[in-house]
């Protein structure tokens, strides 16, 4: 039998569809894990799709996936070190998607850590235009917008779509949000 508690998680609460939760792993206890939270064997691919876009949002800033060219982007490093825009795949964003969300389902003995489903995933890569930072070059030294201001801050510009990375800046800051919060 279930308890409330493990039903109730399947709800969307909060701003975002989705809510903060303790989570335990290998016996240590992550407290306001800030991770979303989604119940993944939901059977409306339309409301799974709107929920995993409403995490990606918060969970994409600074900006690690974009928009280019009508696709979805994110900017990698190349053999050289150099950032170059990279389609993202479905294997792409299947690994994005398990880096910054706690995706689980529910079972008789209560919640499980899944993956999110092929499907879902296939989806969220044919949305046209997603709700995603515009990507429109990578820039190695500060320039100037179309307003004539001074773009010097590393990253990314939104009035421009550019992304600006001085050598040795972090060209994808993706890696963040891998990390688990601290004891």
């Amino acid at each position: 039998m279930m308890s409330w508690d493990v039903l109730l998680s399947c709800l969307p609460i909060g701003l975002f569809g989705f809510h903060r939760a303790t989570e335990v792993t290998a016996g240590r206890t992550y407290v306001e894990n800030p991770r979303p939270r989604i119940c993944a064997p939901e059977l409306d691919l339309e409301k799974l799709t709107r929920e995993t876009w409403a995490a990606i949002e918060h969970v994409n800033d600074p900006p690690a996936l974009f928009r280019h060219g009508g696709n979805m982007a994110r900017i990698e490093e190349d053999d050289n070190g150099i950032p170059v825009v990279q389609t993202v795949t479905t294997n792409r964003l299947r690994h994005f998607l398990v880096g910054v969300v706690t995706w689980y389902k529910l079972t008789n003995e209560g919640e499980k850590v899944c993956r999110p489903d092929g499907e879902l995933i296939q989806n969220l890569l044919a949305t046209p235009n997603p709700e995603l930072p515009v990507l429109t070059s990578i820039v190695e030294a500060p320039f100037f917008a179309q307003d004539g201001s001074l773009v010097s801050q590393p990253g990314h510009h939104h009035r421009t779509g550019t992304f600006y990375a001085p050598l040795g800046y972090p060209s994808h800051r993706a890696a963040k949000s891998y990390r688990k919060p601290t004891i």
